[in-house]
């Protein structure tokens, strides 16, 4: 599996935002 450099930050901070979401009192990463 083979991704793009703008995929892979678009996936990183897509994953951040639904974690800060889900979990707004631990958003260390």
């Amino acid at each position: 599996m083979s991704l793009q450099l703008g995929d892979i930050a678009s996936l990183g901070y897509q994953h951040q935002q639904y974690y800060r979401d889900s979990h707004p009192a631990s958003s260390c990463r």
